[in-house]
């Protein structure tokens, strides 16, 4: 009788040697190499969002590319390639921790503006604005977010 894989973890006799290749690889762990050591700097912890008290007084902006595409919320995978999902941006609120992430298909500007404005849309619709966005480079450098940012 053939044993699905999923089956043969738990049917695996722990005390016996050798093990299976599924339990070998299920035992396995990262250890340090203890080569390496970050100690955090308690004075500089928390310093980007000193004094933020308030939800919108800071909110942290930032993308993240996957190689991956993926599907849209309507088509059901039936979309072409170029109109897959290619990355996000993340906006993560200072003093509440409120995360929001809106899905793009390209990480041009102006689709990174739609997504900031959809984040704005949502935390006024629970009575929060968000007054100060903190970015790194890349697309919130560019001239049409800059120009967003200050008409608004």
């Amino acid at each position: 009788m053939i044993v699905p894989p999923y089956l043969a973890l738990h049917s695996c006799d722990l005390s016996s040697r050798p093990t299976c290749a599924a339990c070998q690889h299920g035992k396995q762990v990262r250890t340090p190499d203890h080569t390496t050591i970050t100690k955090k700097n308690p004075g500089a912890v928390g310093s980007l969002k000193a004094g933020q008290l308030a939800p919108g007084d800071r909110v942290f902006c930032d993308q993240l590319e996957s190689r991956v595409r993926g599907r849209l919320l309507h088509t059901a995978g039936r979309e072409p390639d170029k109109d897959r999902f290619h990355g996000s941006t993340a906006f993560c609120d200072a003093a509440s921790g409120l995360i929001w992430v809106e899905h793009q298909v390209t990480l041009s500007a102006s689709d990174t503006v739609n997504a900031k404005d959809s984040f704005e849309r949502m935390s006024l619709s629970h009575g929060v604005s968000a007054n100060l966005h903190h970015t790194d480079n890349g697309v919130f450098k560019s001239k049409a977010f800059v120009h967003h940012i200050a008409s608004n």
